[in-house]
């Protein structure tokens, strides 16, 4: 049932507009171009398969994800004009129709990491994938939720930078039965391989409220973004949604979060992009 709350339009692309400036995260940061891609792989034009639904920016590759069909294409700039390159390879347990994964993509350097947070009952997992000096992206990892629980929509959002990476899981719920969320951090050993570090969780965490912390995340500079649109900061009650913002020091702590309030009306759903 939680899949039908973050499913997207139906959408089927037959062409991508490429911008990028000098703001780009990770490897694209201080590069410019634009770029249009004709051509997305016979088998992502499907109707419903939700083609662009995530974007992520790898160099020279920018990574579509399409989680109606669970996939994700990956096209490669060569001199100037983009081209399809090999899609990433999807574990066999995660399914393809069901797992929505595609749902969102974060890389951090040569490490990209797709969401599937509708996998195993919507528990949700993440897979990592690494780039070679060549350019081939091979799977590196499988980080299954570590909720045990149906309908956690572990990865339903992914950010990754400086060898730390962020997973929300907006529907993880508390004693309650309501969906309060929460967001886990993992690190990157120097084996290549990451391992969780710490659990977030939402102020109030045992409140009578469905807060979706989780729903979406932000990661740079030592600084973590959690949303939480289901969260009110006002005595009404009304869902007006939250934005957490935590700082790293530096000896590696993160401090108490800023909550910021969202400046609309109930039901709003600030933070959810």
């Amino acid at each position: 049932m939680i899949q039908h709350l973050f499913r997207l339009p139906s959408l089927v692309a037959l062409s991508l507009f490429v911008a990028l400036g000098a703001g780009g995260r990770g490897a694209t940061a201080g590069n410019s171009c634009v770029g249009q891609v004709d051509g997305i792989p016979p088998s992502m034009r499907i109707d419903g398969a939700q083609v662009g639904a995530s974007t992520a920016i790898a160099g020279a590759d920018v990574l579509v994800g399409a989680p109606g069909i669970g996939s994700v294409a990956v096209f490669r700039r060569i001199d100037g004009v983009y081209g399809v390159a090999p899609t990433l390879a999807r574990p066999s347990s995660i399914l393809a129709q069901s797992s929505g994964f595609g749902r969102d993509i974060a890389v951090d350097g040569n490490v990209a990491a797709v969401s599937a947070p509708f996998h195993n009952s919507s528990q949700g997992a993440v897979v990592l994938y690494s780039r070679a000096s060549d350019g081939t992206w091979s799977f590196l990892q499988t980080i299954n939720s570590p909720l045990d629980l149906a309908n956690g929509a572990f990865g339903l959002s992914v950010a990754m930078s400086d060898g730390f990476l962020a997973i929300g899981a907006p529907g993880a719920i508390n004693a309650s039965g309501y969906a309060r969320g929460a967001v886990y951090l993992y690190e990157r050993a120097p084996a290549g391989t990451y391992s969780l570090v710490r659990r977030f969780d939402p102020v109030e965490a045992t409140a009578a409220q469905d807060k979706w912390y989780g729903w979406g995340v932000g990661l740079g500079n030592s600084t973590l973004v959690i949303a939480a649109p289901g969260e009110s900061l006002t005595a009404d009650g009304g869902k007006f949604g939250t934005m957490y913002v935590y700082r790293r020091d530096d000896v590696g702590s993160w401090n108490t979060p800023l909550r910021m309030k969202s400046p609309g009306v109930s039901g709003g759903t600030f933070g959810t992009d």
